[in-house]
């Protein structure tokens, strides 16, 4: 069974925010591969959406998984579907940023 893997509003603009970020440190087209190859990391939870760690000690039903050990990905899976929640990078407190999602507008 694939899932259906989409964004909150909140992953897409933590994505936009990295995009940026990368393009002007490094160059646009290192941020466009980057952001790409998050972006097909996160798509392949459609095949395996359990594969990350789940970590109810933050949120209930809330996994992460690494990518390239600089970047978090949070996310549910709930019936049919991975809702990516929030894309964190670098030093960033991810575990008080998930504990304060709002969930009211998904």
């Amino acid at each position: 069974m694939n899932f259906n893997v989409r964004f909150s509003p909140e992953a897409e603009q933590q994505i936009t925010a990295l995009f940026e970020y990368i393009g002007t440190q490094a160059s646009t087209r290192i941020a466009e591969r980057y952001v790409e190859a998050i972006l097909s990391f996160c798509g392949q939870l459609k095949s395996f959406p359990l594969r990350g760690s789940p970590r109810d000690d933050i949120r209930s039903g809330i996994r992460t998984i690494p990518y390239k050990k600089r970047v978090l990905i949070a996310y549910t899976v709930e019936e049919s579907q991975v809702l990516i929640l929030g894309v964190y990078h670098g030093g960033q407190d991810y575990e008080a940023l998930i504990r304060d999602l709002d969930h009211e507008d998904q």
